[in-house]
């Protein structure tokens, strides 16, 4: 009896664990259409990358108000900010 209910613990166990596996396998399509949404900076040059939107804006704003650029773009990378810039 005790050897059963080891064995459905252990199943169980490793059935908790592969759930976050799966889950991860599933959110991985998105990631792999993300390439996709870089078709508006294309022809852009990318100048640097920042921790917030916010911070990325502000400098995107700063390059159009002194005319380093016409036009810039944000994009998310991932896990920061990408500027990317027109000139």
């Amino acid at each position: 009896m005790r050897k059963a209910i080891s064995r459905a613990a252990l199943a169980t166990g490793i059935a908790v664990a592969a759930l976050p596996l799966g889950m991860a396998s599933a959110n991985a399509a998105p990631a792999a259409a993300e390439p996709a949404q870089q078709v508006g900076t294309a022809g852009m040059k990318f100048y640097d990358d920042y921790w917030t939107l916010k911070s990325c804006k502000t400098v995107g704003k700063w390059g159009l108000k002194i005319g380093k650029w016409s036009v810039y773009e944000c994009q998310f990378s991932g896990w920061d900010w990408d500027l990317y810039y027109d000139k």
